[in-house]
């Protein structure tokens, strides 16, 4: 099983522009080599080698083959996730990740009728969208007012805490635990890019102060 992609991954494959332009191309439907090299108007070799960079990854697959009349065998490419990316960023407030959602099997009906039928069809299928545009646009007003309201909370957090008589990694920490809920010692390391041996130390003194309690392993404050 391909290992969940991380964001520091996925900023390199979107921090080219090509490779954000395939994506976009093939999120349209399945395309192959040639077709997508006269598109973005370069080589097709280019296209070979982001398209391996994006395989690898697992964002795109070979979906299958097709003979050519006028060429060599066709190889069409498709994507292959279901990724939303989650940036917010304010004062007291830093959220960056990936999420990876499982896709329903299709319940797509198969394609045929009369122009008239067609006609219907699509006005049928732009209404679904269009509601389920206002549902999507109602969700995001609830998240901008829950974040807004995590944020003013992390703001009293984060004043509350300097009032301590803590040095700044200290303070740090202790913020962490509280907006978090309480860690492990490696998550603490690896959100804060600090090696363990030093977390642990400033964990200890958070301890001793009687602000910070560990068990099996978890950190949390005192309860």
């Amino acid at each position: 099983m391909r290992e969940p992609m991380d964001v520091e991954d996925l900023f390199y494959i979107l921090g080219n522009p090509t490779r954000r332009l395939l994506l976009k191309f093939l999120s349209m439907g399945p395309h192959y080599p040639f077709q997508l090299a006269r598109l973005l108007n370069i080589s097709q070799k280019a296209v070979m080698d982001h398209l391996r960079v994006l395989e690898e990854r697992g964002l795109v697959v070979k979906l299958g083959c097709e003979r050519s009349s006028i060429g060599p065998e066709r190889t069409y490419y498709g994507v292959n996730s279901f990724l939303m990316v989650d940036f917010s960023v304010a004062p007291s407030l830093y959220e960056l990740k990936v999420v990876e959602a499982k896709r329903e099997k299709s319940g797509y009906e198969a394609v045929s009728g009369t122009f008239e039928e067609i006609i219907y069809k699509l006005r049928g299928l732009a209404g679904e969208l269009e509601k389920i545009g206002e549902e999507l646009r109602e969700l995001e007003r609830r998240r901008v007012k829950a974040l807004d309201a995590k944020q003013r909370i992390n703001v009293q957090i984060s004043e509350l805490i300097n009032l301590l008589d803590l040095d700044y990694i200290e303070k740090i920490i202790l913020n962490l635990l509280v907006i978090k809920g309480g860690a492990r010692l490696e998550e603490i390391s690896e959100e804060l890019d600090l090696r363990e041996r030093h977390v642990e130390r400033y964990l200890e003194r958070l301890k001793e102060l009687g602000l910070v309690e560990e068990q099996d392993g978890f950190y949390s404050i005192v309860s």
